[in-house]
């Protein structure tokens, strides 16, 4: 009896166990409203409307022409090809693989037109035609509104994942263009027009899926159209609407980056196919992770001031309760316009809070000459390095906190903990915390 018992104890606790370190998979779909992320505008290009027979073109309109939104690219072709060759995709696969949308578009007396191929048969006979006044299409030059006015157009096509390729679908709206710009020798804006009919699209598209953990109900989206690595993925408590870009609330994350829940931290993996689904691997981690999040903690980084000498972060405390950094440039004119604040601020929470101001640049003089000129009575330093270079990632400060933009202020508490973290002018915000937490 006494020998039961023991399995069923010892069983109890494996399943325990088991379920406490439990992974969380999200299994994923295409979502295109109230998206969390930034849409995508992108040009068509132009196809000789001569070299191959179009069912649906008409006929006696001259000033008409055929545009195409590119599903594949010429690099995703090739990848696909080599995959082909090394037998990981099935060359039956790539037969009917859709490499463009076709739309085709023209004048008529005071309008415009335009037919979206939704099918890819290249007959636009059996396509909703959209008609719509040529002063509209001038109009969107200074209204951009007037975009989300056109309808949405579906379209289902092979992608390329993880070197496979999964059925997906997009969501565009094509809108009508006149002009487009340029530059001339000088840098001036020129406005051209174009020669023919034409229309541009405006995507978006991203993967959506939910979660409950401990009872909460949690949402995640993830960036098919992502531009930045570090800008993919959004979780967030379940509610009506994701927050926008510019609340300091929201976090972004991507790839194997790290996410706190309900008191647990997860390292967000992959996405895997068969079924489409992102998974959240629980980690075996208690204290504070070091990162740059909110809540998380810094490393002690070694600064550098104007005169060359090294001082350690937290040496920089000096029996203050918090120490603002402040990341900034004299290129950065964002940087420079906050200034005055920047002093007021310091001036009124001086004796709570120690500014740490770091310039990114080549060399401290011109710093130097703007910290005096300024009298920025406050511990100045220089991480070193060519701004606007695009090499952020190689600085191993402006990296681990993944300063990505001029002005970032983030607020530390003794422990180098992430009290606050934002871009541009949060001073309000900033104040509203320590008052809150004094």
């Amino acid at each position: 009896m006494m020998k039961l018992i023991k399995i069923l104890v010892i069983s109890i606790l494996f399943i325990s166990c088991k379920n406490e370190q439990s992974n969380i998979d999200v299994l994923l779909h295409t979502e295109y409203n109230n998206s969390p992320f930034l849409p995508v505008i992108k040009g068509l290009k132009y196809q000789d409307i001569n070299t191959k027979t179009f069912k649906g073109i008409h006929k006696n309109i001259k000033t008409h022409a055929i545009l195409s939104y590119t599903l594949v690219s010429e690099k995703e072709e090739i990848k696909i090809q080599n995959l082909v060759e090394k037998g990981e995709i099935n060359q039956n696969e790539i037969s009917k693989l859709r490499k463009e949308v076709l739309v085709y578009t023209g004048f008529r007396k005071n309008n415009q037109f335009y037919s979206v191929n939704v099918n890819g048969d290249e007959n636009f006979e059996d396509d909703s035609e959209l008609n719509f006044p040529i002063i509209i299409v001038d109009s969107i030059l200074t209204n951009r509104g007037l975009i989300d006015s056109f309808p949405m157009v579906k379209i289902n096509y092979k992608r390329l994942l993880n070197n496979m390729l999964i059925n997906d679908e997009m969501h565009l709206r094509f809108f009508p263009v006149s002009r487009f710009y340029t530059l001339d020798k000088d840098k001036n804006l020129l406005i051209n027009k174009y020669p023919e009919a034409n229309v541009e699209s405006k995507r978006f598209d991203y993967f959506s899926g939910s979660f409950i953990l401990k009872n909460q109900k949690y949402k995640l989206a993830y960036n098919k159209l992502a531009l930045f690595k570090n800008n993919l993925i959004v979780v967030e408590k379940f509610n009506n609407a994701y927050l926008k870009k510019s609340d300091s609330r929201r976090e972004a994350y991507t790839i194997y980056d790290t996410i706190n829940l309900e008191g647990n931290y997860y390292s967000i993996e992959p996405i895997t196919t068969n079924p489409l689904k992102i998974s959240l691997k629980k980690l075996n981690i208690k204290a504070n992770l070091k990162g740059f999040r909110k809540g998380q903690v810094v490393n002690n980084y070694p600064l550098e001031d104007l005169e060359g000498n090294k001082i350690l972060l937290k040496d920089l405390f000096k029996g203050k309760e918090y120490i603002l950094l402040d990341f900034w440039g004299t290129w950065c004119a964002p940087c420079k316009e906050l200034t005055p604040k920047l002093k007021n601020f310091n001036n009124k929470y001086k004796e709570k809070i120690n500014m740490v101001s770091l310039a990114y640049e080549k060399n401290p003089e011109p710093v130097k000459k703007y910290v005096t000129k300024n009298k920025m009575n406050w511990f100045n330093g220089i991480i070193k390095g060519t701004p606007k270079s695009g090499n952020v990632e190689k600085v191993k400060i402006l990296s681990d906190l993944r300063v990505e933009a001029f002005p970032t202020f983030i607020l530390l508490d003794k422990n180098l903990k992430i009290i606050f973290r934002g871009v541009g002018d949060n001073f309000k915000k900033i104040e509203k915390i320590i008052k809150e937490k004094n």
